[in-house]
Parts: C-alpha cells; structure tokens; sequence
C-alpha cells in the first residue's frame, strides 16, 4: 500500500466512514469536507501533482485540490476545533507512516454511521 492509499485510509477511518464513500460526487455532510481534508494531507504528505491528488480521490481537475487545500487551510486560522482535527490527523498519518509513534485512539461512541473516537496523542491532549 503507498503513502496515497495509507493516507485516504486513515482518514476515512478518523471520520468513520467507508473508503468508498470519497469515491461518489455525494456532497452529503461531511463528505465534501472529508475529501478537502484528504487533498490537503495528499498534498502536504506526498510528491504527487495536483492532478494525480485529483484522481486519488475524483475531483475533475487540479483546481478543485488546490481549492480545496486553500479551504482546510482557512478553516484551520477560523475553527480551533478543525485545526485540532486537522493537527491529530497529521499526527496519526505521520504515525502509521512511520514519522511518529505517539497516537492512541479511544472509542467514545458507535452510532449508526459514524464512530466518535477521542484522539490522544502524548503530549498533545492529557
């Protein structure tokens, strides 16, 4: 599995939904966010080019990744809940990809659709 598959995986597990979901042009809540998220972490986390991230995960063309990179971007300086989000996926990934060794998630709940996860990281959240 490459760094591309690995990180699709991840996040898709993060936000408790099924790798197949990205690939449907649903814009049902939260998958257009998911899929912004994964083109971010695509491009911050791989050499691929912006038209090999958007065909990782559908988008028609280069521009709508680096739309979507822009979109994570703002929402991070705007919502401290998103950029805590984002920084605990950035630390899962680099874990599973061997950059890091400090993750440990925690099920809170299992809903029908989606499982909630409390994200410990050492030294991030006690």
């Amino acid at each position: 599995m490459d760094r591309k598959d690995i990180i699709i995986e991840e996040i898709c597990k993060f936000y408790g939904i099924e790798k197949k979901m990205i690939s449907n042009k649903s814009r049902v809540k939260p998958l257009p966010l998911i899929r912004q998220t994964i083109a971010y972490f695509l491009r911050q986390k791989t050499m691929l080019s912006l038209m090999k991230c958007a065909e990782a995960i559908h988008y028609d063309n280069h521009a709508s990744v680096c739309y979507a990179v822009n979109e994570v971007k703002n929402g991070m300086k705007y919502y401290s809940d998103y950029a805590n989000e984002i920084k605990q996926l950035n630390l899962k990934i680099d874990v599973v990809i061997g950059l890091n060794e400090s993750y440990e998630p925690i099920l809170i709940e299992k809903t029908n659709n989606y499982n909630v996860y409390l994200h410990k990281f050492k030294g991030l959240l006690q």
